[in-house]
């Protein structure tokens, strides 16, 4: 079923008709059970918008003109959302929306697609979780003039029955470090001059020529040819995209072709779990100020406390209440004495007095915690009661199994009557889940100091246990205490400032390099960084103390004093820069230093970029590649590479010369 909305106008420039978009409105996992048995996942809000309010806006932004919302859990709630909304009035923005309930994966939904004929030419395929602000621009640009070269080799190669085509692009970037909180590890292999992908899989592989690559994160978002629709016909039986893109490597006729596109500065996320719903809250409002932490209509009393949290409208907190980490939805009633620790509390929520929720536990819809009740770590509770679910040997399985729930069958008559038959196991009204070790590290409970060195001595070959220990202990960490890591709204800002306290421990005291990466490196894990964070921050501490060291304010005397800090300590600097991504993040954090932190640096900054590059500090691609990047920003973002514009006219012209 279709519901069609005309589209006012918008085509493309290069005269293939308007760039359309699938957006998934079901993320086919049950990662967010119990919340997502009552309601579709893109509607859940983050920081107090629904998900599928920041991916539509991006892909609206970002120049797509029709977008196609397929809708599977919980369809109608998503079709009542949408036509409520504003997004069926936009100018030049078509949104339709695709219901199937009977829909288990994202082959179903292609082929339901592909059925309807509504596709027309390339187009973006994009969940509905997905937090982006990446530009579109240069990938589709990429993805149409491997599209015509093929159609060029095609036309001279006609003896061939069929020739390999490229039907995708995959839009890739930096992974953030592995660690108890992340995915399982994806490794890749790119051809490093075409950027085509030779290999994809979540274990290693001996057999692929180019080296595989594991420091590479799959942001899920895809540009297409219609190729790929009929591929999901073809494999009928396919579910995942990604297992396709897979059996398409290991094709031995090689017919189709798959890219990759790296981005480097621009965001990109996607929810997939409560530690990344916690994690990406933290960015957008780090990134996107405008969206409010705490919603209209909500009170709060006497004495209450409430730290890096987010709460939605309509809410009643009472007095001596401690919030901290947490995230309070809509229409939630919190009396007098409660303490909430890194938890998740839904809408409808009532929390009698002397509740004590701690971390990683969510309370689904309407749920009831009777006065004094203890929620333990990591537990959920639901009105509904948890399935029994057998031992089942494939994801695919286990969807079945779920099927009644995740696909939005549950029946349910009434709130009350749900909060009368859940009466027993909370004190109130509510059925607790168990949680398996897959659950625990996906949730938003901070991970232990004792987690945090284990993680480090076995992803590490030249860390011992000792050594990992005494770094713990070096920057303040109790290896039997549940610290609060993830607390802050800013793990960056935290983690920047212990980097800036280290290095000056290290300059009055002397202490060696191999300490100084060590904790460094503990530090970055510590707050779920990933490796730009920590040349940004090195980069920092360094041009921090320079301008702090006493001097006659004149930018002659400060330039030298720089140039003497970047000579002492540029081989540390160096080693956290192993690609041209640290590179670009130390070169936006001198912007940033030049207009808010240390503005003494403004007047200075093209001295000092050509100091970094005769140093070595940072490559020439790195530089270009930055400015780049720029090219079609606002005029604001433009300023310092104006400032440097005959530099970097050198700089094109050496390589063009190398060329």
């Amino acid at each position: 079923m279709v519901a069609k909305k005309v589209s006012k106008g918008g085509g493309d420039a290069g005269g293939e008709g308007p760039l359309q978009a699938i957006l998934l409105a079901d993320s086919f996992a049950t990662m967010f059970h119990p919340i997502t048995l009552e309601r579709p996942k893109v509607l859940l809000p983050l920081v107090n918008a629904p998900m599928i309010e920041y991916t539509l806006s991006w892909l609206e932004s970002a120049g797509v003109k029709e977008v196609f919302v397929f809708c599977s859990a919980h369809a109608n709630q998503v079709v009542d959302y949408l036509e409520n909304s504003n997004w069926l009035n936009q100018p030049n923005f078509s949104v339709s929306t695709i219901k199937s309930c009977k829909a288990m994966g994202t082959g179903d939904a292609l082929r339901s697609i592909y059925d309807m004929d509504v596709i027309h030419g390339d187009f973006v395929l994009v969940t509905g979780d997905t937090v982006t602000d990446m530009s579109l621009t240069e990938v589709l640009k990429q993805h149409k003039e491997r599209k015509k070269r093929d159609e060029v080799l095609k036309q001279h190669n006609e003896r061939k029955k069929r020739d390999s085509i490229a039907v995708m692009t995959m839009v890739i970037k930096q992974s953030k470090p592995s660690s108890p909180a992340t995915n399982q590890e994806l490794f890749m292999a790119i051809d490093p001059e075409t950027k085509e992908l030779l290999y994809y899989d979540t274990s290693k592989s001996d057999t692929t020529r180019t080296p595989l690559l594991n420091d590479k994160q799959d942001c899920y978002i895809d540009i297409c040819s219609p190729v790929v629709l009929e591929l999901f016909k073809d494999y009928f039986d396919y579910q995942d995209l990604r297992r396709l893109v897979q059996v398409l490597l290991d094709d031995e006729l090689e017919r189709y072709k798959i890219f990759t596109h790296e981005i480097h500065s621009s965001y990109a996320e996607r929810v997939e779990s409560y530690r990344s719903y916690d994690t990406i809250s933290k960015d957008i409002i780090q990134r996107w100020p405008s969206y409010p932490v705490i919603g209209s209509g909500t009170t709060i009393g006497k004495h209450s406390e409430v730290s890096n949290s987010v709460i939605g409208e309509d809410c009643v907190i009472g007095s001596n209440v401690s919030i901290d980490g947490c995230y309070i939805w809509n229409k939630v009633k919190i009396e007098d004495g409660c303490r909430l620790k890194h938890a998740i509390v839904c809408d409808g929520v009532t929390m009698k007095s002397g509740v004590v929720l701690e971390a990683g536990t969510v309370l689904s819809f309407n749920v009831v915690i009777g006065q004094d009740f203890v929620v333990p770590a990591y537990l959920k509770v639901s009105l509904l009661q948890q399935p029994v679910i057998q031992d089942s040997d494939s994801d695919e399985e286990l969807e079945y199994l779920y099927a009644g729930y995740s696909s939005g069958n549950v029946e349910i008559t009434s709130v009350s009557d749900l909060q009368m038959q859940a009466a027993s196991e909370v004190g109130g009204a509510g059925f607790i889940w168990s949680v398996g070790e897959e659950e625990r590290r996906h949730s938003m409970a901070p991970i232990s100091a004792d987690q945090l060195v284990e993680m480090i001595t076995s992803a590490t070959d030249e860390l011992d246990i000792s050594n990992a220990e005494s770094t713990s202990e070096e920057v303040g960490l109790d290896s039997g205490d549940e610290s609060d890591f993830n607390g802050d709204i800013s793990n960056y800002a935290r983690f920047e400032k212990e980097v800036e306290a280290f290095f000056l421990k290290t300059i009055h005291e002397d202490i060696e390099e191999e300490r100084i990466i060590s904790v460094v490196t503990t530090l970055r894990l510590l707050y779920e960084l990933d490796s730009t964070h920590s040349a940004s921050a090195l980069f920092y501490a360094m041009m921090k103390y320079a301008v702090d060291t006493p001097h006659d304010n004149s930018a002659y005397e400060l330039f030298q004093i720089t140039d003497g800090v970047i000579e002492l300590w540029g081989k540390l600097l160096k080693y956290f820069l192993p690609s041209i991504d640290e590179e670009i993040e130390v070169l936006l954090k001198f912007e940033e230093m030049c207009v808010e932190s240390t503005t003494e640096y403004e007047y200075l900054f093209p001295k000092i970029l050509h100091l970094l590059y005769d140093k070595g500090i940072l490559q020439e691609d790195a530089i270009l590649c930055w400015a780049s990047e720029k090219e079609h920003a606002d005029e604001s973002d433009r300023v310092f590479v104006k400032k440097v514009e005959e530099f970097l006219q050198r700089l094109k012209e050496r390589r063009e010369k190398k060329v």
